[in-house]
């Protein structure tokens, strides 16, 4: 460094520490509380439909194996279209069951709070990719 004619101060000056603030678009600090909750709550309620709505599907295609009710329905249709429809079908369940909650939830706390409850900026999209992807 001193070959290459760089001072002492300078090295001080760029090792300082540096203080950072998160601001939100009031003006007032902010931790990222809400940040941070929204998205283990997002976390949990995936994992939540995956482990309650995945057995579902797992259970109705174990009980056609039983029944052998899946021989009937593969010599009338194919296979992929029954799955899809099972799939789909318990999708919307999922989904409808989960608005519910989240819409139940929500109400609930807006009420306890009294209307004074931040929640962070979500864009729109990812709502929309959350549907796609469930």
């Amino acid at each position: 460094m001193i070959e290459a004619g760089i001072k002492q101060e300078d090295i001080e000056r760029a090792s300082a520490p540096v203080d950072l603030k998160s601001v939100s678009e009031a003006g007032q600090e902010s931790h990222g509380e809400a940040g941070f909750f929204l998205s283990l709550g997002m976390g949990i309620w995936i994992y939540m439909s995956v482990l309650l709505y995945g057995q579902l599907v797992l259970g109705a295609v174990i009980e056609e194996k039983e029944t052998r009710i899946a021989e009937i329905l593969f010599s009338s249709m194919r296979s992929f279209p029954l799955m899809m429809g099972k799939l789909i079908g318990v999708s919307l369940v999922a989904v409808t069951q989960m608005s519910i909650w989240a819409l139940t939830f929500i109400g609930l706390s807006v009420w306890a709070a009294g209307r004074s409850i931040t929640v962070p900026h979500v864009a729109p999209i990812v709502f929309v990719y959350l549907l796609l992807f469930f």
